[in-house]
């Protein structure tokens, strides 16, 4: 995992082990001078295939030779003229590449007509930031087709060893044909409703661009005007070439991108979709989707493939579900730990990912204007054993649960009000007593 500690000038990386026991590594870059605000390109870090970790800061690119020494590339007056000129640009590093996108509105033609937005997207590979030069400012960009009023952001896949797609989803003005309709799934959160039209999911290819297919995936009711909240959300699989859909609601649905085959439907495919249902008594409520803190982006939803079944996570209310299903039966998941409430967390995350092999998941909470904040759920088989192993000692645990409580910048101290509200004896206020030099 890339980081850009704010206010200092070095970028680092988390090496998480996969096996419980081992010490997760930190190795620091150092960079000239620390992020700054109002420049082109709001700083970004990640992973770039042949070169490593690689950071956007203050209009160049940061990257690092075989030998450890620091290269640069001052990418923004080399940026082709749509792109620098944009009023706002996303920057991020997806599945090996450092990727520009920005939104370009049209005007409707007629007064029937309502606005439309197109993206646009450059994406640059490890040639390109060691050319530094004409390669980028003449590098064609990928179009996203137009898009009535104020969509979510595509979502594009980030697995760089399988085929690059972006998808994103779309409400038809018409009800499915006859003959599908039953075996889409309806929006539950609308289900009093008597008029349904179609949800497809628009799966289009990133590298090289061709144009999108149309997948139906759902039916919902047709909505008037600003809806309250997204009832649906999209993912890629973190390590397969699949995508991966939800209502809102506790079951998911995996569509295989490798298995696609022609319709009859111009400008279709058709992808048998796997039902994944998570076996709950909860009431509905408590699996209604959570939105994002910024709009542009779906409700945050993860998944990854683990041997033959399928693990997922997304925001709730008042935390994160995570759930898993088995080999011996994929088609049925549980919460993770075999508890009946969600992950502790934020509900206002912005991202959420699961690393390659699915034994962590990741969010990303936005504090404007510069800062991110990550929180990481370790999900290895081996903690949650080393957890249930009765020769693990209650200090043991007490030191993995400080551990944790120091990471948030405090002692796990109860104070007066807290203290008489759990009833809580002055002996045992400070469950994490202060480390010997820690504060050094």
């Amino acid at each position: 995992m890339a980081l850009l500690p704010q206010g200092e000038a070095k970028l680092q990386v988390l090496k998480l082990e996969r096996q419980h026991g081992g010490e997760s590594e930190l190795e620091s870059f150092d960079l000239p001078i620390p992020a700054s605000q109002n420049l082109l390109l709001r700083p970004a870090v990640g992973f770039v295939t042949e070169l490593g970790p690689a950071a956007l800061l203050n209009d160049h690119v940061y990257f690092w030779n075989a030998r450890g020494e620091r290269q640069e590339c001052q990418i923004a007056p080399i940026l082709p003229p749509n792109i620098r000129t944009a009023p706002w640009i996303r920057a991020e590093f997806i599945s090996g590449r450092l990727q520009l996108s920005i939104t370009e509105r049209q005007m409707p033609l007629t007064e029937h007509q309502g606005p439309t937005t197109s993206l646009r997207v450059l994406r640059l590979d490890a040639a390109d930031l060691r050319d530094c030069g004409s390669s980028i400012t003449s590098k064609d960009l990928l179009r996203v087709p137009r898009r009535a009023g104020s969509q979510p952001m595509p979502v594009f896949s980030d697995a760089e060893d399988l085929p690059q797609h972006y998808d994103y989803l779309e409400e038809t003005s018409a009800p499915p044909p006859n003959e599908l309709a039953e075996k889409l799934p309806r929006d539950p959160s609308r289900y009093e409703s008597e008029t349904w039209v179609e949800l497809d999911a628009v799966v289009g290819s990133a590298d090289p661009p061709d144009p999108p297919m149309h997948l139906a995936v759902g039916r919902v009711a047709p909505e008037r005007g600003i809806p309250e909240r997204a009832h649906y959300s999209l993912t890629f699989a973190a390590n397969a070439q699949a995508t991966v859909f939800k209502f809102d609601g506790p079951d998911f649905y995996v569509y295989d991108l490798a298995d696609r085959r022609s319709s009859n439907r111009l400008g279709y495919i058709e992808i048998p979709g796997q039902r994944i249902v998570v076996a709950s008594t909860l009431p509905k409520e408590a699996w209604r989707l959570q939105p994002a803190r910024i709009p542009w982006v779906y409700p945050p939803f993860a998944a990854v493939k683990i041997g033959q079944h399928w693990r997922a996570a997304w925001l709730a209310p008042n935390g994160i579900w995570a759930v898993e299903s088995s080999d011996r039966d994929p088609g049925t998941a549980e919460l993770i730990f075999g508890i009946k409430d969600p992950l502790i967390g934020e509900p206002d995350g912005a991202k959420l990912q699961f690393t390659r092999d699915g034994e962590f998941l990741v969010m990303q909470r936005v504090q404007f204007p510069l800062q991110v904040l990550v929180r990481v759920w370790d999900l290895r088989a081996s903690r949650r054993a080393w957890m249930a192993d009765a020769s693990t000692t209650e200090r043991e645990l007490r030191a993995a649960a400080c551990r944790v409580v120091r990471i948030e910048g405090g002692n796990g101290a109860f104070d007066d009000m807290a203290s008489k509200l759990f009833q809580i004896d002055p002996e045992h206020r400070k469950p994490c007593p202060e480390v010997a030099g820690a504060g050094s």
